[in-house]
């Protein structure tokens, strides 16, 4: 994921950028917005672009992290249990090829789409506390290829209480050269302590104008369609 593949946002994007470029990159981070703002697209080219900045490969990691393989960007994410996958110790990586499948498909993802795309959207997708040891044990490593290792946790108010108390100390003080992004569009539902400890980064809905330009450049629906539908998408894309 690269920045010019994140629907509007300009102004943002040359922020988080400046902010890599001159070495002020805070430990913790929290993108918020309403579903379809482009708070994962946004996160997920922010880690791309903090890692290909730090290595001495820079196309060759942007590669990697446009197909969300690179070795030390981590994703942790919702799940629960399928015909393929059970037990009471489910986690985020039991189902990385999905994952991979559906930001290649969609990076404005909803939890509903992921859900559908693990075929259990009769189910809440969860962040359980082995997934947060998970996280733990997964930061302890050394970087594999680049400076920095990033921790991405998508929808962190999935998380229950026992699984957040778990990384509060981790959040507050992680290794060195470790980053967490999280992707919120509930940020209140997260535990006070959580909010505290992370540069919140907030998208506000895509301007009417941009998305109705995508529609039309990158859909090929006419003008007046694309201007109807912009306007009743109120900014999700």
């Amino acid at each position: 994921m690269r920045f010019e593949d994140v629907i509007g946002h300009e102004d943002l994007k040359n922020q988080l950028k400046n902010m890599v470029d001159g070495g002020r990159i805070s430990h913790a981070l929290m993108f918020t917005g309403n579903e379809g703002s482009g708070n994962l697209a946004m996160a997920l080219a922010f880690g791309s672009y903090i890692l290909a900045q730090s290595s001495p490969d820079s196309e060759s990691t942007q590669l990697k992290c446009d197909k969300f393989i690179h070795p030390d960007f981590y994703f942790c994410y919702p799940v629960n249990s399928t015909k393929k996958v059970t037990g009471s110790k489910i986690l985020s990586k039991d189902f990385i090829s999905e994952w991979r499948e559906a930001l290649l498909e969609n990076p404005y993802l909803s939890a509903g789409n992921w859900m559908a795309h693990l075929g259990i959207d009769n189910k809440q997708g969860i962040i359980n506390v082995h997934q947060g040891r998970e996280i733990l044990q997964s930061l302890t490593l050394k970087p594999y290829e680049s400076e920095y290792k990033l921790m991405l946790i998508w929808l962190p108010e999935r998380m229950n209480t026992a699984t957040a108390n778990k990384l509060l100390k981790i959040l507050e003080e992680p290794p060195q050269k470790t980053i967490f992004l999280l992707v919120s569009q509930n940020p209140e539902q997260l535990l006070p302590t959580i909010q505290s400890r992370v540069q919140m980064v907030n998208l506000k809905p895509i301007a009417q104008p941009v998305l109705a330009k995508v529609l039309m450049d990158k859909h090929g629906i006419d003008q007046g369609q694309a201007q109807t539908i912009s306007k009743i998408a109120q900014g999700n894309y």
